[in-house]
C-alpha cells in the first residue's frame, strides 16, 4: 500500500470519502500510467493498491475470488476499480460481463447509482494508448519530434475510434518520426506519458468516464 503525500485540494477542496482505492488491472502498463496520473492528485491520506493479472482473461477468471478476498480485510470505505481494454470485443457485452462478476463477488457496483458504491468497472476503448492520443500534448512533450497536429487528422480526431489498434498506430508514428528504433516499450511509455498527462486535457470519452469515477471516489 502506498501513502500519498499531496494536499487534499487536488480534487477541489471536497471531503474525502474513500480511505483506500484498489485498482484491478490486466497488465503492468496501466499500473505505471495510473501511478503517474492518479497518485500526485489524490488527497494525502488516501491509500492506493494495484492488483495486476496476466491479461484480461486471467482478470475476469479470477475477479470474483479476488474481490471477495480483498474486501474481507480492506476498510469498509474502500473503492475497487476494475479496468480492462476493450480490444475487439463488444463494449456492452464486456461491460455487462464485468458488472455480473462484481455482483457475484457481493460488492455494490456504481451502476446501481448508490452513493456508497464499492466497485466500478471501466473499459479503455480500445486500449490504454487511446488515452494517450486523447492528450497528444503529453505525448509530444515526451517525444518532441512528433507532429503536434495529429489530433486534427480525421483518423485520430476521436481517440476512442482509431482503427487498427491504438498501440500499433502509436508505434508507427513513433517509428516514422524516429522517436524509437525498436518495439514500443509499453511500461516505459506509460510512465513517461503519465508524467506529462493532464486529465483535463484528455479528449478520450472512455478516459473521461473513468476519471469521473475517480473524482467521485475521493470526494
Amino acid at each position: 500500500i502506498v501513502t500519498m503525500a499531496v494536499p487534499p485540494e487536488s480534487f477541489g477542496n471536497k471531503v474525502v470519502s474513500a480511505s483506500t482505492i484498489v485498482f484491478l488491472l490486466e497488465e503492468k502498463s496501466m499500473e505505471d500510467f495510473l501511478q503517474e496520473v492518479i497518485e500526485p492528485r489524490l488527497p494525502a491520506d488516501t491509500h492506493v493498491e494495484y492488483i495486476k493479472f496476466n491479461g484480461k482473461h486471467a482478470l475476469m477468471k479470477k475477479l470474483v475470488k479476488s474481490l471477495r478476498g480483498f474486501s474481507g480485510f480492506q476498510p469498509n470505505d474502500t473503492r475497487y476499480f476494475i479496468i480492462v481494454d476493450r480490444d475487439q470485443q463488444d463494449c456492452q457485452q464486456l461491460k455487462s460481463k464485468l458488472e455480473t462478476l462484481v455482483r457475484q463477488s457481493g460488492l455494490t457496483t456504481r451502476a446501481h447509482r448508490k452513493p456508497d458504491w464499492q466497485a466500478v468497472t471501466r473499459i479503455a476503448i480500445e486500449e490504454l494508448e487511446a488515452w494517450y492520443f486523447g492528450d497528444w500534448q503529453a505525448v509530444c512533450a515526451v517525444y518532441p519530434k512528433l507532429p503536434n497536429d495529429i489530433p486534427h487528422k480525421s483518423k485520430f480526431r476521436n481517440p476512442d475510434t482509431i482503427q487498427g489498434g491504438t498501440w500499433e498506430a502509436l508505434q508507427r508514428l513513433l517509428s516514422d518520426n524516429r522517436c524509437i528504433s525498436g518495439p514500443l516499450n509499453k511500461p516505459e511509455l506509460a510512465r513517461l506519458v503519465g508524467q506529462k498527462f493532464s486529465p483535463s486535457r484528455c479528449t478520450s470519452a472512455s478516459f473521461k468516464t473513468f476519471w469521473t469515477a475517480v473524482e467521485e471516489a475521493v470526494t
